[in-house]
């Protein structure tokens, strides 16, 4: 899910990890959705007469590359430039550890996340648009971009 919030939690620090102009990407695939869409369909559901269904809920998917380029893009920064390989990503997750371990802050880079990162998975969200026909996921260039600006708002006025 994407949308503002604390940069410092969950899927928000893709957004700073932009904003600090990371300088690597990848290559995969997944799945992503703005955090009002998630609410508003939740609310659909909810509002329906749906019972034991399970939904995914998936406004496109995009590589990280792309994400991350959108990102950069929508806070005027440098876009990643450094593909990372497998034997950068396994590398990055380790240091990463380590550095959390002395920091005692949990880290947004793990195992699980650079495989995540480096896999190309696709989310078909066809489902929960036949359940609710008047639903339409943000485009999440759209989402990103609105995101960026709460954030610089939030710079600009702390």
């Amino acid at each position: 899910m994407l949308g503002y919030g604390d940069w410092n939690n969950s899927s928000c620090k893709l957004f700073r990890t932009a904003y600090d102009e990371f300088p690597w990407y990848t290559e995969g695939i997944n799945g992503f959705v703005d955090v009002t869409d998630t609410a508003k369909a939740i609310v659909g559901l909810l509002d329906s007469d749906v019972t034991a269904e399970r939904y995914i809920l998936n406004g496109d998917n995009w590589t990280f590359r792309k994400l991350f380029d959108t990102m950069a893009d929508g806070f005027g920064k440098k876009r990643p430039h450094r593909e990372a390989t497998p034997f950068l990503a396994g590398l990055a997750w380790r240091m990463a550890g380590l550095k959390s371990s002395f920091t005692r802050q949990p880290s947004i880079l793990t195992r699980e996340s650079a495989r995540v990162a480096r896999s190309k998975t696709f989310f078909d969200n066809s489902k929960i648009l036949r359940q609710l026909p008047g639903f339409r996921f943000t485009p999440l260039d759209v989402s990103i971009r609105a995101a960026c600006e709460s954030y610089l708002s939030g710079l600009k006025n702390s």
